[in-house]
């Protein structure tokens, strides 16, 4: 009975060891493995009200409804360039408000593990008076390298905007509005170059600003309340042929893609425009950078805001003819006269000094009085009182 009894408990001893050394290898990635199903593939639909701008995934526009195909937890980056006074109001992702998550005109969507729906709501803010939508006039100059390009189409935003430069090279268009937009330069019917920039109004900022996002696009950062800005669009020319350093291959971003994306259509990582690196190394190119002012008269197209004011299309700037020859009108009736002299001896009144924004000054001057005559009148209460006691002890 006794060998039974041993024999039954060793039996019982190995079992659980047996149990705790396997749950000890399943624990340490040993061959029990729980795992959830995640497809292959998963579909990004994306809808929105094309009257108030466009979606885009990898620098091709999205149509509503587009179905975008992406590989087992891959990467979106979905882009939106706004109408002509639109703005996006609201963003959501199966339902489920993200708004707070579109940055610089992109919503990225990361992981992607199972179908989703993302709808963009715009708003027009012509049609609210207190929804406010900050606009720019945009001047500068069109470069080939270091050479001006004269004569070529700025085509924005698919059409929304656009602008011809002149024989400098300068172009001009008038309130492009807050956000992402796209522009392409073309000259004879030849594409030169194309890139995707953001505008954002910083309270912050106390100049204009540019930098490259990861995904290639370039942040224009202008202080808040500015009207007029200055951006030089550089197409590349590294060898200095003439020639555009642009990505034959680079699809044009106005022209929608065939029926949007196919179901097949698939993508691991990120999407967007893409690029990396220096701005002068980007596909498209081409990048911008912070223009100036021009020093030299132009035409009233040309310049922001520089808007004639008696319809003669001539730059009011211009001096006439008869005034050429002519000195300032405050210095003609002063060559001959000495200036006058000015009494040193004479003390400036309160009120002078007041309507001269010199009241620190003269406030500083009040209290040292005051202060000065409060120590008077301290020295002879206690000079009076000393008087007193001296009297009281004789």
């Amino acid at each position: 009975m006794k060998k039974f009894l041993c024999f039954a408990l060793s039996a019982i001893l190995i079992f659980a060891l047996n149990v705790v050394s396997f749950g000890a290898d399943a624990a340490a990635g040993g061959s029990m493995v729980i795992s959830t199903s995640v497809p292959e593939k998963s579909k990004i639909t994306v809808h929105y009200n094309s009257d108030g701008g466009y979606v885009m995934f990898d620098g091709k526009i999205c149509p509503d409804g587009t179905e975008i195909t992406v590989g087992r937890f891959g990467d979106v980056n979905l882009d939106v360039v706004c109408g002509k006074n639109h703005h996006v109001s609201k963003v959501t992702v199966n339902g489920e408000d993200v708004t707070d998550k579109f940055e610089n005109g992109t919503l990225r969507l990361e992981d992607v593990a199972s179908d989703i729906t993302v709808e963009f709501g715009f708003r027009d803010c012509t049609t609210d008076p207190n929804d406010k939508c900050e606009k720019l006039n945009v001047g500068g100059t069109v470069y080939l390298g270091d050479k001006k390009v004269e004569n070529a189409d700025l085509n924005f935003d698919f059409g929304n905007y656009t602008a011809k430069t002149d024989e400098n090279g300068r172009y001009f268009v008038e309130d492009l509005s807050e956000g992402r937009h796209s522009v392409t330069v073309t000259k004879d019917g030849q594409k030169l170059g194309t890139c995707e920039f953001v505008v954002e109004f910083s309270d912050s900022a106390a100049d204009t600003t540019v930098q490259k996002l990861p995904d290639g696009t370039q942040l224009v950062t202008v202080p808040s309340g500015t009207k007029n800005v200055y951006l030089d669009f550089v197409i590349v020319d590294d060898n200095g042929d003439g020639i555009p350093d642009i990505d034959p291959d680079l699809t044009d971003p106005t022209i929608p893609p065939e029926g949007g994306f196919a179901a097949d259509d698939t993508t691991g990582g990120s999407g967007g425009s893409g690029g990396s690196g220096n701005p002068d190394e980007n596909d498209s190119g081409m990048y911008i950078t912070v223009g100036t002012e021009p020093d030299n008269k132009q035409p009233d197209n040309d310049k922001p805001n520089d808007v004639p004011d008696n319809n003669d299309k001539q730059p009011d700037n211009k001096p006439s003819a008869d005034t050429n020859d002519k000195k300032p009108a405050a210095n003609t009736d002063t060559g001959d006269k000495k200036p006058s002299k000015v009494d040193k001896n004479k003390i400036p009144t309160m009120g002078a000094l007041l309507s001269e924004n010199l009241w620190i000054p003269a406030a500083v001057m009040l209290a040292s009085l005051f202060f000065i005559v409060i120590l008077l009148l301290k020295r002879k209460k206690d000079k009076e009182e000393e008087e007193a006691q001296y009297a009281d002890f004789s």
